[in-house]
Parts: C-alpha cells; sequence; structure tokens
C-alpha cells in the first residue's frame, strides 16, 4: 500500500511539473517571444515555433530548478505558499483597477508592480533565500524583523507600496488613446 501511495505520488508530482511547464511556456511564447522578435518569413514559422517552445520549456526547467537549488531543501510548503501568494496579490490593483478605475493606465500598473514586487522581494524573497534577519527601518526607527510570522505586514507593506505607486503614476500620467478607448 505504501509503494502505491509512492507512486501515485511521484505520477501526482511529474504530471504536474509537465503541464506546468508546457503552459508556461505557451504563455511565455505567445505573449514575451512573440511580440518582441518576429521569425523569419521565408522560413518554416511552424519549425521555428516547435523549436522555440522546446528551447523555452529547458529553459523553464532549468530556472526552476536552479530556484530550488537558491532556496535550498530546508523550506517547508507553507512558507513557499505564502510568499508565491503575496507575490500573485500585486495584480489585485490593476484587476480591479480595470474594473472600477477608468483613468488608471498602464504607466501606472506597472510602475505600482515594480514597487510591490520590490517591496515584495526586500520583504519576502530575501528572508527566504538568504540569512537576512531583519531590516532596520529608520524612518520609524525599528527593526523590521524578517521571518515567517511577519508576513501579513510584508504583505500589507508591499500592496500599500504598489497602490501609492500606481495611484500617483495614474494620476500624473496621461492615458493613451488605446487606453481611453478601451475604459469607455
Amino acid at each position: 500500500m505504501a509503494l502505491a501511495a509512492f507512486i501515485g505520488g511521484i505520477s501526482a508530482a511529474s504530471g504536474l511539473t509537465i503541464v506546468m511547464t508546457l503552459a508556461l511556456s505557451g504563455m511565455v511564447l505567445n505573449h514575451l517571444v512573440l511580440p518582441l522578435y518576429q521569425p523569419p518569413a521565408q522560413g518554416n514559422i511552424y519549425r521555428w515555433l516547435k523549436w522555440t517552445r522546446r528551447l523555452l520549456i529547458v529553459a523553464i526547467i532549468m530556472a526552476s530548478y536552479a530556484f530550488y537549488l537558491l532556496l535550498g531543501a530546508e523550506q517547508d510548503l507553507s512558507n513557499l505558499g505564502i510568499v508565491s501568494f503575496v507575490a500573485t496579490l500585486q495584480f489585485l490593483p490593476g484587476a480591479l483597477s480595470v474594473l472600477y478605475w477608468p483613468t488608471a493606465n498602464r504607466r501606472g500598473f506597472i510602475s505600482g508592480l515594480i514597487a510591490g514586487m520590490l517591496v515584495w522581494a526586500i520583504t519576502m524573497l530575501l528572508p527566504l533565500m538568504g540569512n537576512v534577519q531583519g531590516l532596520y527601518l529608520p524612518l520609524f526607527d525599528v527593526i523590521y524583523v524578517l521571518d515567517d510570522s511577519n508576513w501579513h505586514l510584508a504583505a500589507l507593506s508591499s500592496l500599500a507600496a504598489n497602490v501609492l505607486v500606481f495611484t500617483l503614476v495614474s494620476l500624473f500620467t496621461e492615458a493613451s488613446d488605446e487606453e481611453k478607448g478601451a475604459a469607455e
């Protein structure tokens, strides 16, 4: 019975890895590679797409393995889940502004996303990867302890930085005609 559970676990993990890698390679190909580089028109485009996707699959698997080596094996699943949840939370202001705030623009979204991800990387990813125990915040004259018990403070601070920068940049920059048309 234990052997069947072990084989089932390996099957589920490998299946998830395969599906995730194939989906991610398709997204990277469609949304990053093709907008930045157009394949040559005289060649076989399907062959080029197939080989580009294969290279992306290898690159994604190698990057995942490098990230695993960088993190180390001592990280537990709950910490990784919290860190990834807070990273995904950075897309919330942009998603809500598409629905409810027509004056929001692309520059504001990208600026807010960069600010939020920077705060997230300092307060959550850095302690996960390295041996950083705390940050000194001179404005408040306090030492912020970076551990998994303060993840809610890191989430709020990264989301606050995201919303603040997103709002300010959207208010002080002009939306393009395409963005105005999409908002109406």
